[in-house]
């Protein structure tokens, strides 16, 4: 099995960097959002049973919150006094891979959870609930503790099952993103034409987002196409167990999220992606020299593979948009060549392929790491090092087969393969927000132009009155 011990630690400290800029973020609009005299009071999330006992109160609403009366701190004191310590942990974590580890994950995923129970509107955004979700994975895949030796020695088989959840995580994350924009019916996506409302409708767009949106129409088009091809078509490639096919999956969504985010302000949603692609990689993409110890004809015949599973992959793509080139003048005329009926229609039983999917790469998975462990058992012996593959194996496909209920909520038809059982587990625990829907932009806003609020001032209430700033 291939070594990811850099590339965990890379992930890890990645995630640990979101966490500082969500606590940062959030700690100087704590006055404002959340104060006494704020927007949203935090406090009035927590009034009304001041009488109860602190376990029926943490009961009600799992927060840290509850404990600021016992340190004479108010809501919103406490509040802060929890971002600066997510600042510190979050801190600690991203320039020493030693404080990497599973207190220190648990504690950051505590405290921004607290935070998220008073959060209302303002902590209602996918970032939120991804960081959540991304955080709680974290607890699972960072090591036990700090310790030098940990840190020397190569990674378990262990390690690839827990981290294959973050390659479900992101599989999940990136393909209901276009499915969820297609269900929609917005005929922005249908025609193409999104990314010319996009680039001049978004919250906070950044001075290139001017230039992308006097790109030409047929490249917009284009562009949007673009977009959608690869985030429906090239999810299937990060479960494959082809290495070559996960490195292209991989430079192509790197591409998409850097594009994303040199032309606007998405908070950390794009950078905590990235940190999700890191799955897609093993430490021989960062160390090439582990390659020498590999087969040679067995990396090439994966590449020819990986590289012709790219090339069916390219294939769709023409077919489902129909490009098309015109050489006088140039342009690349594109369109959606299915009907809704037809996309409703392979929406359903696509999302079974697609889970049917992930439980062959899981086992596959579970049983490269159970096969890797009697070849080469840790010192504590065989018998040691299968308990612990075992249990991690256990808890991934639980935290596997919960997640599956999201997706295949996606489509009435999915939706009645998934077993009830499973149905009842991720409702119980969806306060804790371990297992989410996603999909931005559903339907695009800011089709009939971008709104704009005008300002003006004057020296009396008789004018003149002037425009003083525009809000872009």
């Amino acid at each position: 099995m291939a070594q990811i011990r850099y590339t965990r630690n890379l992930f890890l400290r990645t995630v640990c960097l979101v966490y500082v800029f969500a606590f940062a973020s959030l700690y100087i609009q704590i006055p404002g959002l959340y104060g006494d005299n704020g927007i949203l009071p935090a406090r009035s999330q927590l009034e009304g049973d001041e009488s109860l006992p602190l376990q029926k109160k943490l009961h009600r609403k799992p927060t840290l919150l509850w404990l600021a009366p016992f340190i004479s701190l108010s809501t919103e004191y406490m509040m802060d006094v929890i971002s600066l310590v997510g600042i510190f942990l979050g801190f600690t974590g991203f320039v020493s891979q030693k404080f990497c580890c599973k207190p220190n994950f648990f504690a950051l995923w505590s405290l921004y959870y607290s935070l998220f129970q008073v959060g209302q509107t303002f902590m209602t955004f996918q970032w939120d609930s991804l960081l959540l979700e991304t955080g709680f994975l974290c607890i699972l895949v960072a090591p036990f503790g700090i310790n030098k030796d940990s840190y020397r020695k190569g990674s378990s088989p262990s390690d690839q099952v827990k981290f294959w959840l973050v390659s479900w995580l992101l599989f999940r994350l990136i393909l209901t993103s276009p499915i969820n924009k297609l269900s929609s019916g917005d005929p922005s996506w249908w025609t193409l034409k999104a990314l010319g409302i996009h680039f001049q409708s978004m919250a906070l767009p950044t001075p290139l987002a001017w230039f992308c949106h006097h790109i030409p129409a047929w490249g917009l088009r284009l562009t949007t196409a673009f977009s959608l091809a690869v985030e429906l078509i090239l999810p299937p490639l990060f479960l494959l167990p082809l290495s070559g096919a996960k490195k292209i999956a991989f430079y192509f969504q790197m591409f998409l999220q850097f594009t994303i985010i040199i032309t606007g302000n998405f908070n950390w949603y794009n950078l905590l992606t990235i940190a999700l692609c890191f799955s897609l990689l093993d430490d021989s993409y960062f160390y090439p020299e582990l390659n020498r110890k590999k087969n040679k004809l067995l990396s090439i015949l994966s590449w020819v593979v990986s590289l012709v599973v790219f090339g069916a992959a390219c294939f769709v793509f023409y077919k489902l948009f129909g490009l098309k080139i015109d050489q006088k003048p140039f342009t690349v005329q594109t369109q959606i060549t299915f009907s809704k009926i037809q996309y409703d229609d392979f929406l359903g039983q696509g999302l079974v392929i697609a889970i049917f999917l992930g439980v062959v790469s899981f086992l596959w998975t579970a049983l490269a790491a159970l096969w890797q462990t009697f070849r080469a058992p840790s010192k504590n012996g065989t018998l040691s090092s299968l308990v612990v593959t075992f249990f991690y194996i256990a808890t991934a496909l639980m935290v596997f087969s919960i997640n599956t209920v999201p997706l295949a909520n996606l489509h009435p038809f999915a939706n009645k393969t998934s077993h009830p059982l499973l149905k009842s587990w991720h409702s119980q625990l969806a306060h804790l927000h371990i297992s989410n829907s996603y999909g931005l932009f559903r339907v695009m806003t800011g089709v009939d132009g971008r709104p704009e609020v005008i300002i003006e001032g004057a020296n009396n209430r008789q004018g003149p009155w002037t425009e003083t700033s525009r809000a872009m």
